[in-house]
């Protein structure tokens, strides 16, 4: 099992039973006390009777009481400084420990915004912390050794994309057709250069009907992992699925962004019997 920082988590100690101990982290970053706390309360004052479970949060007077409660239901509480360093390094050791870690008030995470000027550069977001904690765990398990991206925006996912997998190939596209994707390219190719990512290339090009090209002459002609990201409609996932599948191997996986966010459901629905079968959370096959 592996942690939120892409490192192995410490191995499982054994419980009087014998069982592996399960050791979960609450993460709050919340400066008041909400329904999101209460939430996070219910889970860990159940969980507290099953595992060891700590709660990181800061150590505002406001949240005294709750933290009190959940101490009361025997969780661990550290109250953490945030978002200073020497509460990050906290954090960090914090995340070793654990088996499972929770983030609370995911939703609140901050984008990464590019300002030039005084003058904002970004367009698309791109990923958001905690799904790039996702792609950290994902990623450690299952390394795809060619990867394309659809939409490169100021490069912040390409780059993230690039460090997780650091022996793959990654390469991005973008449409180059205003100012902020052109300055994009270019940008996301200078800080790979600054930090040494020679797996990775921002190029120009527009899917769906550049995609063959740029994986011909960027991945040797396949896909093992695609990230779309690009214009967000039902119509336009369903171009994008159709024309890296031409050239995608066999096991390929394809990760979708903003799907609930832009109800996108219907596209990949389509896309789901445009491949023949579908697969279930377990992983087991079943036909369309």
């Amino acid at each position: 099992m592996y942690n939120a920082i892409a490192q192995p988590a410490a191995p499982a100690t054994l419980a009087p039973d014998g069982a592996a101990e399960v050791r979960v982290l609450f993460i709050c970053h919340s400066r008041v006390l909400g329904g999101s706390e209460l939430y996070l309360e219910q889970m860990a004052r159940r969980m507290a009777a099953e595992a060891r479970v700590r709660v990181i949060c800061r150590p505002d007077p406001v949240l005294d009481e709750w933290a009190d409660r959940l101490a009361a239901a025997g969780a661990e509480i550290v109250r953490v400084p945030l978002p200073d360093r020497a509460g990050f390094a906290r954090l960090r050791r914090e995340v070793r420990w654990a088996s499972v870690v929770h983030l609370t008030l995911a939703n609140r995470a901050p984008f990464t915004r590019f300002y030039m000027n005084g003058r904002s550069m970004t367009d698309g977001l791109g990923v958001a912390m905690q799904e790039i904690y996702l792609l950290e765990n994902l990623l450690r398990v299952y390394q795809p050794r060619h990867v394309l991206i659809i939409c490169n925006s100021l490069g912040w996912s390409t780059l993230a994309m690039s460090l997780l997998l650091p022996e793959s190939r990654i390469v991005a596209m973008d449409t180059g057709l205003d100012e902020t994707s052109r300055y994009g390219l270019g940008l996301t190719n200078r800080m790979a250069a600054c930090a040494g990512l020679q797996n990775l290339r921002a190029v120009q090009g527009v899917s769906p009907q550049d995609v063959a090209a740029v994986v011909d002459s960027e991945l040797d002609g396949r896909v093992d992992f695609a990230f779309i990201d690009g214009l967000h409609t039902n119509e336009q996932v369903v171009l994008d699925f159709q024309a890296i599948a031409l050239k995608a191997a066999k096991d390929a996986v394809y990760l979708f962004h903003d799907v609930h966010l832009l109800i996108l459901y219907d596209g990949i629905r389509r896309i789901e019997q445009l491949g023949g079968a579908r697969r279930n959370l377990c992983g087991r096959r079943r036909r369309a």
